[in-house]
């Protein structure tokens, strides 16, 4: 994964859209934020042809307010989102949903919202919250190499020894960069 300062002045309102295509983008963004980004997703269907798939693990997108946000009536026909409650529903639903949208023209944008919170669930074992991570990321990995530009968002962590997804979040996405609404300048 690409580093990032963190430190660094707060890029344009814009900054991480488009996802180029191949790109693998790891958000480290609270979840208080993700109403502030989907705001930012709303353009996309009009300005890119883009229809925009979500993966909602963190049970938090809001369809409602999206389309609200964009106030047209295309909206919630360019705008697709599925909740996974498991780990095994997050995996099933990258290596099923996944595969057929590289074959769409122009390829849409896919994002994995709070990819973490189903690994915290404590009565699933360590080793099998690791496995399954691993092969939902090679999945998305395998998806990227396919020209479909795909982001995952993640709480931010102060204990990454406790938060061990981290790690394999990182390791298989090729871009990084942490996301903090409140320091942008508005339009």
């Amino acid at each position: 994964m690409n580093s990032y300062a963190s430190s660094s002045p707060s890029p344009s309102p814009d900054w991480f859209l488009p996802v180029r295509e191949g790109a693998l983008l790891a958000i480290e963004t609270a979840d208080a934020n993700l109403s502030a980004l989907q705001r930012r997703l709303a353009p996309l269907p009009e300005t890119e042809g883009r229809d925009v798939y979500v993966l909602d693990a963190a049970n938090r997108f809001d369809a409602y307010a999206f389309s609200h946000t964009v106030g047209a009536p295309w909206a919630l026909d360019r705008v697709f989102v599925s909740r996974a409650f498991t780990i095994h529903q997050l995996e099933a639903a990258v290596a099923q949903l996944v595969p057929g949208l590289v074959l769409l023209s122009p390829r849409p944008f896919f994002l994995v919202l709070g990819i973490e919170h189903l690994f915290k669930e404590e009565t699933i074992p360590l080793w099998e919250k690791k496995h399954t991570l691993t092969k939902t990321m090679q999945s998305l990995t395998q998806t990227t190499a396919r020209k479909l530009p795909v982001a995952v968002t993640y709480e931010p962590t102060t204990n990454p020894r406790r938060d061990w997804w981290v790690g394999i979040v990182g390791a298989a996405c090729n871009e990084a960069r942490p996301w903090h609404p409140q320091n942008e300048s508005t339009r």
